[in-house]
């Protein structure tokens, strides 16, 4: 059988790490397989170093616009034009397509995605391979063209696991009372990061502070400046209350984060502020489960914390965040907009033995977590 994994990336330490655990869990469990992944996705030493192929077609993302619909059609002619490297398995070949995108499906990012996604899936249904959604957030679908174009990517998929209630009614509301056969391929499915390499580690003196770009366009509106006053604020009292290190953690690369990062550090001189950056997202997920808490504004930062039994505070823009809070029990820590809880929650935080009581709860969840990701493979298992 051949796998295709679309939606990864290296800059995005979420996304990477979310190529990692497919890698892995799809090893584990079709061992005489084939993966591959796009040429388009980063550098071919990093993709060889996954031991996965290379996919001998140069398949863009489906947020890249005018640009992957120019390859997917013309890519067979395009690839020997293309400095892209070639690859060891044809398009015609795969057998099974699965996405890890993980937030590219919603009002948000436009029509475009969606529209794209659905001549993705029209050449998989031609080449007769299955396409399906491993755990990722999806939604709303208000916007023009948004239910149209997303109910037909659920009529050709196998299979999609939203990660979350909400994202789960957005897309039964995209079907509108259509057949059981459509509503019945959603199911309700963890993060697959959550059961990977999260096991208890040494805890050490530090905390963790994560910023996000994202704040800055999709959350301004709702944010405004109290994003800045809210994160200043929390690295005074820490600073202030507690003997513990503070490492800025940049967790993508590829938008403005090591720049508001830095941003951070200026305003904050201190020798118990630093600046933290890794490139591998196993090594990342290591460092921020020894952290006393979190706070944080990437999604998969505070998926790692989190199912490492870390405290974490949470600070985003949309459902994503709250939901994963609400998974670990934690809805009262992830905050969408500005709140005067959001100082109270980090007091609670500053307090050690606060502290033990949230990891105490944390580890309670594991079970439950590794139970649903299986049933989860377990389910794709029936379907390939």
């Amino acid at each position: 059988m051949v796998f295709l994994i679309v939606g990864a990336n290296f800059y995005n330490k979420g996304a990477q790490l979310m190529l990692l655990t497919t890698i892995a869990s799809l090893k584990e469990r079709y061992p005489q397989s084939r993966l591959c992944v796009s040429p388009t996705i980063g550098d071919p030493e990093k993709i060889r170093s996954l031991g996965v192929e290379i996919l001998d077609f140069p398949l863009f993302h489906v947020g890249e616009g005018k640009r992957f619909v120019r390859y997917f059609k013309f890519g067979n002619i395009l690839k020997f034009f293309s400095k892209l490297p070639r690859g060891t398995i044809q398009w015609k070949d795969v057998d099974v397509i699965v996405d890890i995108s993980g937030f590219a499906f919603t009002d948000q990012w436009g029509v475009e995605p969606v529209k794209n996604l659905n001549l993705l899936l029209e050449g998989a249904l031609k080449n007769k391979s299955k396409y399906i959604f491993l755990p990722q957030a999806f939604g709303p679908f208000e916007k023009e063209g948004m239910k149209t174009y997303m109910r037909q990517v659920i009529e050709k998929a196998e299979l999609i696991f939203p990660r979350d209630r909400i994202s789960y009614d957005y897309l039964i509301d995209v079907l509108d009372g259509s057949s059981n056969k459509n509503s019945d391929k959603i199911r309700v499915a963890p993060d697959i990061t959550l059961t990977y390499g999260h096991h208890d580690r040494e805890l050490k003196n530090y905390c963790c502070l994560i910023p996000n770009g994202r704040i800055f366009d999709q959350g301004q509106e709702v944010w405004g400046d109290r994003y800045e006053k809210a994160i200043d604020e929390a690295i005074a009292k820490t600073l202030e209350k507690t003997d513990l290190k503070i490492y800025v953690v940049v967790h993508d690369t590829g938008g403005t984060d090591s720049e508001i990062a830095r941003q951070i550090l200026e305003k904050h001189p201190s020798d118990r502020v630093e600046l933290f950056e890794e490139e591998n997202p196993l090594k990342l997920k290591e460092f921020l489960g020894q952290s006393q808490f979190i706070i944080g504004s990437r999604f998969h930062a505070l998926a790692s914390s989190l199912s490492c039994n870390v405290p974490s505070l949470g600070l985003g823009w949309s459902h994503k965040y709250m939901m994963l809070f609400e998974n670990y029990n934690l809805a009262d820590y992830s905050f969408i907009a500005p709140d005067d809880r959001i100082i109270d929650r980090l007091d609670t935080l500053l307090i050690p033995t606060e502290r033990d009581k949230i990891r105490n709860q944390l580890k309670e969840i594991e079970q439950k977590i590794e139970q649903e990701s299986e049933a989860m493979w377990s389910l794709i298992g029936e379907k390939l």
